[in-house]
């Protein structure tokens, strides 16, 4: 057991600050854009132009496509992870003694949950952001179901979460579990002199379907499925491939 904590010691220590310091500058180039398209909105209203609602002050801030920068980014960091140049950490890997499968297993799970802490941190600071609104506009524009309609009503808002839709959630979470895997199999493919095209595919697909309005069912479904594919044929060249090269030592 201490061996593969020590796999997972060692995929955590290279990338853990990187990710901490992105979320940071995901907050701090949010906090700002938000800020921005709030004091242009409040100032629209001063002079009798009407107040954006919650939906569309979200759209306008444009805190979409920081959340997409960084989604890229996170993407391509933790693909790095294990490859064997830059800071050799593949080769680290393989002096643990571990096998290559549960090497992919563990950053696998890893990769996930950096994942699904992107989304947290952005979902979190979305729904600050929902709150600032409330707490800077006039009263009498607003009542308790503001920030429950804006989650309804704004695609981006509504696929961080889904609130009742189950579609989108089950989405979400194939989706999740489904770029880890990619992420851990570009380093074993890239480990073998090959390219892990998994994730540049996942990466795309996730960045074009990701923010839909409510009721895209027919999308949330297609997203499934090509998760489940993919994560199908991620696992099975992984641990095929592992097997095929156990057989041959």
């Amino acid at each position: 057991m201490r061996k593969h904590l020590s796999v997972l010691m060692v995929i955590a220590r290279s990338t853990i600050y990187k990710i901490l310091a992105m979320f940071i500058l995901l907050v701090c180039a949010e906090r700002l854009l938000f800020h921005f398209s709030l004091n242009s909105a409040l100032a629209s209203a001063d002079a009798g132009l009407g107040m954006a609602n919650l939906e569309a002050l979200i759209s306008s801030s444009r805190i979409a496509w920081v959340f997409a920068v960084c989604f890229v980014a996170m993407a391509v960091l933790l693909s790095k992870t294990g490859c064997e140049y830059g800071s050799k950490q593949g080769y680290m890997l393989k002096r643990l003694s571990v096998s290559e499968r549960n090497v992919f297993v563990w950053q696998s799970i890893y990769n996930s949950f950096c994942f699904f802490m992107l989304w947290s941190v952005q979902t979190l600071l979305a729904y600050a952001f929902c709150k600032l609104y409330l707490a800077k506009v006039d009263p009498m524009l607003t009542s308790g179901q503001t920030i429950f309609l804006a989650f309804y009503r704004n695609s981006f808002l509504h696929s961080l979460l889904p609130l009742s839709e189950v579609s989108r959630w089950i989405r979400n979470i194939l989706l999740l579990g489904c770029l880890g895997l990619a992420a851990a199999h570009f380093p074993y493919r890239q480990r073998r002199g090959k390219v892990g095209v998994t994730i540049i595919a996942m990466t795309s697909l996730s960045l074009v379907f990701f923010s839909r309005a409510i009721g895209s069912l027919g999308n949330d479904i297609l997203i499934m499925i090509l998760s489940i594919a993919n994560a199908a044929g991620v696992l099975d060249n992984t641990f095929r491939g592992s097997a095929d090269e156990e057989a041959e030592a």
